[in-house]
């Protein structure tokens, strides 16, 4: 299983931020979500969840608070949206998220569902003073946290029994998996038979910030229109960022699976899934002579939400 590392993450969802700020997003988990997202950023009065408080303002936010909120309450509202729309509630559930990272998605999970065990699953050890911390930074209550913890997995898979968990979720990690499916049959092996799995993947490698360096190149589809060596020397070359956050990130794109659509479609058909609910995430496209080759859905569609159960 690939290595689930935080600032893998933070880079998407700073960038899937600014493309909702921007109003380039229009396929998002549930109607409104755009209109909510934006108007729940202006207050700090109690949502009446235990644990939980109001976003502050974006205008007031720095890099870490706008990292914290964009998993803490967007992340885990679209999770648990999109659970919602299958009728699921993971209220009382036993839950897993698979590539959990730094945990602040979890603890907003925790704490708008409470769910009676959430165990987050990463090959990087979480670290639980660090979350707890950023939680009391911002406002948000660091106690109450029975049933939440946080587990190393193995490079073989995951260590739980069969049929384990009522629910399992992960967020914005298969596009790094290097091998998707049997990643996907282990996690079919840990859900119970009536159970369900949300997947969340941004962006795909042939949408237009799908090689994750658009903080040094801005331009859409630039890794289809140029040589990848081309491209890692330009980046490596570049003093907009610090040296091991750049030398990271050229690492990343090197290393990205290039999954399609269509080629996740069939993954998770060989792991066992039947997939119950689909949401394709798509924006406007311009399209140059260079990219004519290319199919148009690889192009177009940046990212895919989706409710599987066992077959």
């Amino acid at each position: 299983m690939a290595s689930f590392v935080v600032a893998r993450l933070q880079v998407r969802a700073l960038a899937f931020a600014a493309e909702v700020g921007a109003g380039k997003v229009p396929a998002m988990a549930s109607p409104g979500f755009v209109q909510r997202l934006r108007a729940r950023r202006g207050g700090s009065q109690d949502t009446g969840v235990a644990g939980e408080r109001e976003a502050p303002s974006t205008s007031t936010r720095s890099p870490d608070s706008q990292w914290f909120w964009d998993h803490y309450d967007m992340a885990a509202d679209q999770i648990l949206e999109t659970f919602g729309a299958e009728g699921l509630s993971l209220t009382d559930k036993v839950v897993a998220d698979i590539g959990c990272g730094d945990g602040i998605m979890d603890l907003g999970v925790l704490h708008k569902a409470r769910p009676r065990e959430l165990v987050g699953f990463d090959l990087n050890p979480t670290d639980t003073e660090y979350l707890a911390r950023r939680a009391r930074e911002e406002s948000v209550s660091d106690s109450g946290w029975d049933g939440l913890r946080f587990e190393v997995s193995g490079p073989g898979g995951v260590p739980a029994p069969d049929g384990t968990f009522d629910f399992v979720f992960s967020w914005s990690a298969f596009e790094h998996i290097e091998q998707p499916i049997p990643v996907l049959r282990e996690i079919h092996r840990i859900l119970n038979p009536n159970s369900a799995f949300f997947l969340q993947l941004w962006p795909f490698y042939f949408s237009a910030k799908g090689s994750h360096l658009w903080e040094w190149l801005p331009e859409d589809h630039h890794h289809l229109q140029r040589a990848e060596s081309e491209i890692a020397e330009q980046v490596l070359a570049s003093d907009r960022k610090p040296p091991d956050w750049t030398q990271m990130m050229v690492h990343e794109f090197k290393h990205l699976n290039r999954i399609t659509v269509d080629e996740l479609q069939r993954s998770m058909l060989a792991a066992g899934f039947v997939v119950r609910r689909l949401e394709l995430l798509a924006s406007p496209t311009r399209l140059t002579p260079e990219l004519g080759r290319y199919s148009w859905l690889d192009l177009g569609v940046s990212g895919i939400k989706l409710i599987a159960t066992p077959a």
